[in-house]
């Protein structure tokens, strides 16, 4: 009786993505940003052995995929039609429906309602970019030097404090001017007003010139 062999270690059910290794170690696709790497794996995802050629990226399944950014999408969509990885096998729009893509490194075994047959499809087209890798963006330069323009009680570097003494000498604040000289012993007389001096102490019964004598 035939022993029963059993799985390997590391083996595994259900459905999974392949794809060969000439394609991870190509130009092609070690160029890619990675958000072309993260989108072309969302894309084999939905390849189940007989769609190559019907595979689509609409924004509403990127974004249950994660990928929410319309714009971003777009740009990234056409960095993998540029360096060969995927082609667009079908053109929508307006009462088209979407586009469809095909991976390169898949034959395509359904060309119906495609916009390409058997004789113009480009398989392999991923062996053959010869592109740089595509331009990432650079992250924002840190700033060297605080700046000291800012509207701050705290400062830059460090924790001051403002001194009630000079830089250079003791210098002595200004006060309003006192009563008693500052030489001599003048004798202060208080100012009088004008009304106060129309003003005479008048005697209740006398009159004003009365008071006056």
């Amino acid at each position: 009786m035939a022993k029963r062999k059993e799985p390997a270690p590391e083996s595994f059910t259900g459905g999974f993505s392949r794809i060969p290794h000439a394609v991870l170690d190509s130009q092609a696709f070690i160029g890619l940003t990675d958000r072309g790497k993260s989108l072309l794996f969302a894309l084999i995802r939905q390849h189940n052995g007989k769609n190559n050629g019907h595979l689509h990226l609409t924004n509403q399944w990127l974004a249950s995929h994660g990928w929410r950014s319309a714009s971003m999408n777009k740009q990234t969509i056409a960095e993998l039609v540029e360096r060969g990885l995927i082609v667009t096998t079908r053109l929508g729009g307006l009462n088209a429906g979407c586009n469809w893509y095909a991976l390169t490194w898949l034959s395509i075994s359904d060309f119906k309602e495609l916009d390409i047959s058997s004789s113009n499809y480009h398989k392999g087209a991923w062996g053959e970019c010869k592109l740089p890798p595509t331009a990432r963006r650079k992250p924002p330069e840190k700033q060297k030097k605080p700046s000291g323009d800012r509207n701050s009680t705290v400062p830059v570097i460090g924790t001051a404090k403002d001194s009630t003494v000079p830089v250079v000498g003791t210098k002595t604040a200004l006060f309003p001017r006192i009563a008693v000289p500052v030489y001599g012993n003048n004798v202060f007389k208080p100012c009088t007003t004008s009304t106060e001096r129309r003003k005479g102490k008048r005697i209740v019964g006398k009159s004003r010139k009365e008071s006056a004598h």
